[in-house]
């Protein structure tokens, strides 16, 4: 019988995106930013914010499971066009929650989670879970 994992430590990591890439299969082009990388053990995340950081067109953030070969597609978000203003009466930057029920498994140090833009705007992205032993 395996001996049950314990988390050990709380997941908390980030990245900024900017670079525009339409490709659907989260491997080719460039612009991926790396939000959390699996450990030893095994990742698990909870939940990823994303925040656009000034004005936005339409188009897509996107969230990739990559194994250092292939990707899945696990999230995709549709960006709106936004134009923050912060006279009244304020129009705040965009923003979203990307909540995983069940958790999202980063099972080895091989998968990494992604996320990428479809228009060249800059957004940060926060993933929270835990990290197992």
């Amino acid at each position: 019988m395996a001996a049950p994992l314990y988390p050990q430590t709380s997941l908390s990591t980030d990245v900024t995106i900017s670079t525009a890439n339409t490709n659907l299969d989260g491997v080719t082009g460039a612009g991926y930013g790396s939000v959390a990388t699996g450990s030893a053990g095994m990742d698990e995340i909870d939940v990823v914010y994303i925040q656009a950081g000034g004005a936005t067109t339409a188009g897509m953030i996107r969230l990739w499971v990559y194994d250092g070969t292939t990707a899945i597609m696990v999230a995709e978000i549709p960006v709106p066009p936004n134009t923050p203003i912060n006279t009244f009466p304020q129009v705040p930057v965009w923003r979203t929650v990307v909540q995983f029920n069940p958790p999202l498994r980063l099972p080895s140090t091989s998968h990494v989670l992604r996320a990428s833009t479809h228009i060249g705007e800059t957004f940060y992205v926060l993933a929270q879970g835990r990290k197992y032993t």
